[in-house]
């Protein structure tokens, strides 16, 4: 502000000084109109008019004064906006921080110096839209935000966050009355920092061969110590050069602590000390090779939590069936490996183990109440008559749940209705309710996700809980339970049930129909002894057969009606051929309930596998009120993986989802980017 144009305090243009003057004038005035009245009152009318044409002259002055104040101060408040905005522009126009004014179309129509500098270019005001600066912005959906605009922005080497708001304007003009600043956060040298700190925390992978003491007990010492010296070697070499420690805490478990900057590397290279420990015990000729698991906790706030979140993993790794790494991030999961079938366990020291403390649990117990998971099969129901067979031969009260409208299971609790044994043992969800107190022993089976199970509540209601599963353990499992049998290399649960009924004590003796149940549950997962069927599957089988299954009966229990198999050859005719060896199908059955569509579906698949050159095949269908996906495979492609990124589950070779809200359309779109991405992650 030049010399000429500082306003004088002291002056009486001041507008303060003309306010203390015309306060004298309001003041004058009043006396002068008080001694006019008392000159009129007193008869003294000369005198009186006198001071009234004094006190007009007076009124006169003081308005012209006022109306020369008001102009006064328009003047100085003009004076004083014109040098605000000069320095306000200037400084806008010159400020460090990138700025930018723009339409809600994204047209900028004005930005300062800094971010012309920041993109190199003289931009055309008007005419240049922001996402032909940043073309991975989602400008539309910015702008709706109603808490304010803020999104983080990589612009070359530098990072920024973008901060505003929509900012209404005086226009008239409806279209132009918004408008939307900008302004523009550099944040280069945290986000440096940021990523140097994370770099720097420490990861903790546990490290654990699966099958050191059953293979160990099978083979020569010798062979055993050169196969264990090479799997050193490789782990060793693939923990090297990553500035951590690995150290051997047991024969068959390490401790590897690293900088998380190397994380990016493992998960790259997806943990390929994996397969080096396959290959080393497979070149030895062993029917079956020693395998690793790994299990690394990342994103803990110390490192006692990241110790916490590797054994979580590595407990979910082996509960995958190990041969894979697992990495738990706060509670994010992610998974490499597990590209092979899981293999069986010859040993059944652990089984042996399991039923005694079930038959423990068992006893001291006031009830038992078995449940399996939601739209039952033959495997969940057959196993709950196992540990109903187990339970009252330990003199222990047992109720089953029974929801289930798979037309296979009402025909057999059907037939169990017809004995006085069997009366008011099926109850349902409601009816379970009521009969759980807090020394109820509640045994879910066939299940390891509490939002699957029959009845969830009851899992809150007692502390006994006895899980009993065979499927590949997903992020989601029952914490609580007090025992836990999961066992992923089993064919079914039905085939486990078998075994602890053998080892429970006090030679538990089956009714035909229950050991027909069991049975029928392992021919159902296996597809009648097709598909993960081991040597304890045929010897659990052989068990019940010794009962008087009858394999007619159960061939007859499978049938189908004419309906059916009518809607299953519609669905195999609509099959298309994807990626050279997978069969895709889509149908409708929202004519039928979602289990019995479950089933045709599922039966479906498993008829498309017996199409020559076919490795792998997936059914999406929309049924009553979501869309079924059914998967199957022979082994190579392992449909679990695929599916568990749609939030579904299962087995390397049998795996289902049901997806809520969405079409057959966009399931099926999602379905086969599953897919392209599974075959390029494993080179197929």
């Amino acid at each position: 502000m030049s010399k000429d144009q500082k306003v004088n305090l002291k002056s009486p243009n001041n507008p303060k000084n003309v306010d203390s003057f015309l306060n004298s004038v309001w003041i004058y005035l009043s006396v002068i109109l008080l001694f006019s009245v008392l000159s009129f009152v007193f008869g003294n009318f000369y005198l009186g008019i006198v001071e009234i044409v004094l006190f007009l002259v007076l009124l006169v002055f003081g308005f012209s004064i006022k109306a020369k104040k008001k102009k006064q101060i328009l003047d100085y408040m003009q004076n004083l906006t014109y040098h605000v905005d000069t320095v306000a522009k200037d400084s806008l126009l010159h400020f460090p921080m990138p700025i930018t004014i723009l339409k809600v179309d994204g047209k900028i129509i004005w930005h300062n110096k800094s971010f012309t500098e920041l993109f190199s270019t003289k931009e055309q005001l008007g005419s240049t839209i922001i996402s032909d600066l940043i073309p991975d912005i989602n400008w539309f959906e910015l702008i709706k935000s109603t808490s304010g605009i803020s999104e983080d922005i990589i612009i070359g080497e530098k990072r920024f966050q973008m901060l505003g708001n929509v900012v209404k304007t005086q226009k008239k003009n409806e279209k132009d009355n918004y408008v939307v600043l900008l302004y523009w956060v550099e944040k280069t040298e945290l986000y440096a920092l940021k990523k140097q700190s994370e770099e720097q925390q420490t990861d903790i992978a546990i490290i654990m061969v699966d099958n050191y003491d059953e293979i160990g007990a099978s083979i020569d010492d010798m062979v055993r110590t050169q196969i264990m010296s090479g799997i050193d070697k490789s782990i060793r070499d693939w923990a090297n050069g990553t500035d951590g420690m690995l150290k051997k805490t047991d024969r068959d478990r390490y401790i590897f602590v690293f900088p998380h900057k190397n994380m990016k590397k493992f998960e790259e290279d997806k943990f390929s000390v994996l397969e080096q420990v396959r290959k080393i015990s497979l070149s030895f000729d062993l029917k079956t090779p020693y395998t690793m698991s790994i299990g690394v906790g990342i994103g803990g706030s110390n490192v006692a939590e990241n110790e916490a979140f590797a054994k979580t993993s590595l407990d979910m790794a082996m509960g995958r069936g190990g041969d894979q790494a697992v990495i738990k991030n706060k509670d994010i999961f992610k998974y490499f490996g597990g590209n092979y079938s899981e293999y069986e366990k010859n040993t059944r020291v652990k089984t042996k183990i399991i039923s005694q403390a079930f038959r423990e649990l068992v006893i001291s117990c006031e009830n038992v109440v078995v449940m399996g998971h939601k739209n039952g099969d033959m495997d969940s129901f057959g196993a709950s008559i196992g540990i109903y067979r187990a339970a009252v031969s330990l003199n222990k009260t047992c109720f089953v749940i029974f929801d289930s409208n798979n037309k296979t299971i009402r025909e057999s609790v059907k037939k169990f209705g017809q004995s006085k044994e069997y009366e008011g043992v099926f109850v349902s969800s409601n009816d379970a309710f009521e009969l759980v107190g807090k020394n109820t022993l509640v045994v879910v089976v066939d299940v390891h996700r509490p939002s699957l199970v029959q009845e969830p509540k009851l899992l809150e209601k007692t502390k006994n809980i006895f899980l009993v599963d065979h499927h590949r353990r997903a992020s989601e499992f029952i914490e609580n339970a007090s025992l836990v049998y999961h066992e992923p290399y089993a064919s079914s649960t039905s085939e486990m049930v078998s075994e602890i009924l053998q080892y429970i004590g006090g030679h538990v003796k089956l009714s035909k129909s229950e050991a027909e149940c069991l049975y029928a549950g392992i021919v159902v997962d296996t597809k009648n002894f097709n598909f993960k069927t081991g040597v304890r599957t045929f010897e659990a089988a052989s068990f019940l057969k010794k009962f008087g299954v009858d394999t007619i009966a159960i061939k007859r229990l499978f049938q189908t009606d004419f309906e059916d198999y009518k809607m299953r050859v519609n669905i195999v005719s609509h099959a298309e051929v994807i990626y050279k060896n997978i069969a895709l199908s889509t149908c409708e059955l929202s004519n039928i309930s979602n289990n019995e569509s479950s089933i045709i579906v599922a039966q479906a698949a498993d008829e498309l596998l017996d199409i020559g050159g076919i490795s792998a095949s997936f059914v999406v269908c929309a049924a009553v009120d979501s869309v079924i996906i059914s998967a199957r495979s022979l082994d190579d492609i392992n449909v679990q993986v695929i599916l568990e990124t749609l939030g579904g589950g299962g087995h390397r070779t049998v795996a289902g989802v049901q997806l809520q809200d969405i079409t057959i359309a966009e399931a099926k779109d999602k379905l086969t980017d599953a897919i392209l991405k599974y075959l390029k992650e494993n080179n197929k």
